[in-house]
């Protein structure tokens, strides 16, 4: 039995890693920062949250778990 990785799986991997070190690690202190500032906790998500969302969209890396007839356009 091949229990290797398909090669759609490895590319997701490599494009996830990439993502992460440019621009999820980097910005840890500074979502940390916006959450921190905020009057009331659960009134909106860093401001940060949502460039990081769009960036994951651009990139293909966002709802990783719909089928691709399902992704939102």
């Amino acid at each position: 039995m091949n229990f290797s990785y398909s090669s759609k799986v490895q590319e997701l991997q490599q494009k996830l890693n990439a993502f992460m070190e440019e621009y999820i690690h980097p910005n840890e202190s500074l979502y940390e920062q916006q959450l921190n500032e905020q009057t009331h906790r659960w009134s909106t998500i860093p401001t940060v949250m949502e460039e990081l969302e769009l960036k994951a969209k651009e990139t293909g890396l966002w709802n990783l778990f719909l089928p691709e007839s399902e992704k939102p356009a």
